[in-house]
């Protein structure tokens, strides 16, 4: 359970939602109406990225429509029980994340949770 809330603590963060040491939701500053709606909806004292397509599909989306540092896009592929997460050079691609799971869903979560750990990665190394 640790890690499902250190999980969700990351994603949330790079989903740009405040949270306070609690697990409350403090405030959001997103620009999707729906994911926002359902927020304002919920008034939860959890985060449930790893529970749900609603809460996790806003989260492929952000990452698909990153660049990296080069301009290049970032692209979700999910077949099956597989998540790959890549970045197009030109003609080349660059797999940055492969998660084989259980469920279609523990894939794309534990995919998403692995890209976000190594984006942030890159974004230190790139500041220095």
């Amino acid at each position: 359970m640790k890690n499902i809330i250190e999980n969700n603590k990351l994603i949330a963060e790079f989903m740009n939602i405040e949270i306070d040491n609690r697990q409350n939701l403090k405030s959001y500053r997103l620009t999707n109406s729906v994911y926002s709606s359902i927020l304002l909806a919920s008034h939860t004292q959890n985060l449930f990225f790893h529970d749900s397509w609603t809460w996790l599909m806003p989260v492929v989306e952000k990452i698909e429509q990153l660049k990296n540092w080069h301009g290049f896009t970032f692209s979700v592929k999910i077949s099956g029980n597989y998540c790959t997460i890549e970045s197009y050079n030109y003609s080349l691609i660059f797999k940055i994340v492969e998660c084989n799971n259980i469920t279609k869903f523990e894939a794309v979560y534990n995919a998403c949770v692995e890209f976000i750990k190594w984006y942030n990665e890159q974004n230190k190394n790139n500041e220095k």
